[in-house]
């Protein structure tokens, strides 16, 4: 299967996610988000005129922002490293590759880590990936988003 665009991410999000506000390139994150004490966003890497290379999440509140890359890196992207600077908080980030190199999952993994974090829905296990099998990732992350969204719709 193909990857996703951030055409369909952020259609997918916006119906399903209160503190979802959009998916962004690496050198377009709005700067009116620096205001807002709670936020979720999709990023992709690359820059805004250049072919997308990878998405990751950035959630954040009045008291932390987390980096989600789902191959495990930390922020190594300079224009979103400054806008989490500017933000002031706390910064965590995520040292466990959970998806493989090859995937092209990583629109689903930013799904799902969305859903996650915006409506808390702890009774889900957050890292329940697999670190040695990590195409098998993939379809878990499916498993994880449907599961999720079914909690949503009732």
């Amino acid at each position: 299967m193909e990857g996703l665009d951030n055409i369909y991410i952020n259609q997918t999000l916006k119906k399903l996610s209160k503190d979802f506000c959009g998916v962004y390139s690496s050198d377009n994150i709005p700067s009116n988000l620096l205001q807002k004490d709670n936020f979720i966003i999709v990023c992709n890497l690359s820059g805004q005129f250049e072919v997308g290379s990878h998405f990751i999440t950035i959630v954040a509140n009045n008291d932390i922002t987390i980096y989600i890359d789902s191959l495990g890196f930390p922020c190594l992207i300079p224009e979103i490293s400054d806008f989490i600077r500017k933000r002031g908080n706390p910064l965590y980030y995520n040292d466990r590759q959970i998806q493989h190199a090859n995937s092209k999952y990583c629109g689903f993994f930013c799904i799902y880590f969305t859903l996650l974090f915006d409506r808390a829905l702890v009774s889900q296990p957050i890292f329940t990936f697999s670190t040695k099998k990590l195409y098998e990732n993939d379809a878990k992350c499916i498993m994880y988003i449907k599961s999720l969204i079914r909690q949503l719709v009732k």
